[in-house]
């Protein structure tokens, strides 16, 4: 399976799949204009993913905003997330949130007890 890497732009965030090392991150800002665009091409990479997921998928969330249409793609990316651990494989999920930025924090929180996935909450300090 081959990975997927999406370089940031202003309005989109960094998104590196890789398939051989199980980890998959999602980095900076994600605002884009049609969320169900441009994100199609890594849902449909994690649902191949999760037939053939590594004994151990660490995910990184390090956004710093996203808008109310990517947290539904979210839930769809998580929804499959789900599968890795049925398929009695380990998961887990770092999700990075500024120290001040409650709200990053309780996004990630409900996200976690959502989908019942397992989260490590990472406070950082900003630049």
């Amino acid at each position: 399976m081959d990975n997927l890497i999406i370089k940031a732009t202003r309005q989109s965030p960094e998104i590196s799949l890789d398939a051989d090392k199980g980890i998959l991150r999602f980095v900076g800002k994600s605002r884009p204009e049609d969320a169900m665009i441009f994100y199609t091409p890594v849902i449909k990479w994690i649902k191949e993913y999760v037939n053939s997921a590594k004994p151990k998928t660490k995910i990184v969330f390090n956004l710093e905003y996203f808008n109310s249409s990517t947290t539904k793609i979210f839930k769809t990316i998580l929804e499959n997330f789900q599968k890795i651990i049925l398929h009695g494989k380990d998961l887990s999920c770092d999700w990075y949130y500024e120290e001040e930025d409650e709200d990053m924090l309780e996004v990630g929180e409900e996200l976690s007890s959502l989908y019942n996935l397992p989260f490590t909450f990472i406070p950082y300090k900003p630049d």
